[in-house]
Formats: structure tokens, sequence, C-alpha cells
């Protein structure tokens, strides 16, 4: 077996919506880490990480819309895939990056789409994205409808098991 594959890691993603009027909203949705990120982790783990390349911490997030099929169905993440279903983000986000004392193998990642971030867009999926490029873990989602009247926080957690 290869190392790849014997990487267990599992996670979810919390969508904390705050309203201007003062409305709190939450959802929660499993991801799927994709072959890229499972690869960083092997090579990291197994110190061959190709032409010294490092750059496989979590820089951002990354925000898009072609995530639900014609009928609202949140579009399931491919195993190799390293993009968000075919188009561009509508947004990219810094993350800010932690672990759990609590749960040491745990790696949390934070952003916001601010009141002014996306406006007008039907978001539907998003992924993490690496510092080389590659995407590590992939969602999609139920239609989320940005407007200028809801400042998004989203937490993304990733176990390793």
């Amino acid at each position: 077996m290869k190392l790849e594959n014997a990487i267990k890691t599992t996670g979810s993603v919390t969508c904390n919506i705050k309203y201007k009027n003062g409305k709190i909203c939450t959802w929660d949705f499993p991801n799927t880490v994709v072959l890229k990120g499972r690869q960083a982790l092997a090579e990291a783990l197994t110190n061959t990480l190709g032409n010294g390349n490092t750059n496989i911490y979590i820089q951002s997030m990354t925000f898009g819309t072609n995530g639900v099929d014609s009928g609202g169905v949140p579009k399931v993440v491919a195993p190799d895939q390293n993009s968000l279903f075919g188009a561009l983000p509508v947004a990219t986000k810094p993350v800010s990056s932690s672990t759990d004392n609590g749960l040491p193998t745990q790696a949390i990642f934070s952003s916001t789409l601010l009141y002014g971030d996306a406006v007008g867009s039907a978001l539907s999926c998003m992924g993490l994205m690496m510092a080389n490029g590659n995407y590590y873990s992939i969602v999609s989602f139920p239609v989320l409808s940005k407007t200028s009247s809801m400042e998004i926080n989203f937490v993304w957690r990733i176990n390793f098991i």
C-alpha cells in the first residue's frame, strides 16, 4: 500500500453567517481531501518533497459558484480534482491557521468573507489552497447567495487519524 493511501484525513467546514440585522445562521458540511493534498502529506512525512518544494502549507481559501448541478444538488468532489468545478474562484482570502491544544491531530483554518466580498455570487464550493497552487481539500454545498448584508466566517477543520 502506498503511504498516500494509508493517511486518513477527515474534516468539516462550519460556516457562520452574521447578518447586519443581528441574525446569525450556521451551516456545517463535510470536505474531501483531494489527491494533491494527500500526496503533500505523504511527501512531507517521507521527506521526499520534490525539488525543494516546501510550499505545502495552506495559504488561502478560495470560493466558487459551480459546485451544484442543475437541480441544486452539490456535486461530488473527485479524488484527483485540483480546481473548483471548472470556474475561477470569485474570491480568494488568506487563512489563519492553528491547531487545537485539546485535539493536537486537528488543523484549523479560518477565513472571513466580509460584507463587501463576493457580493451577488451564488457560492456553492470552496477549497483550501496550498502555497504551491494545488488544492489540499475541496467542498461543495447548497447555494449560498452572498449579499452585502452578510459577513461569513468559515472554520475548516482537518483531522488526521
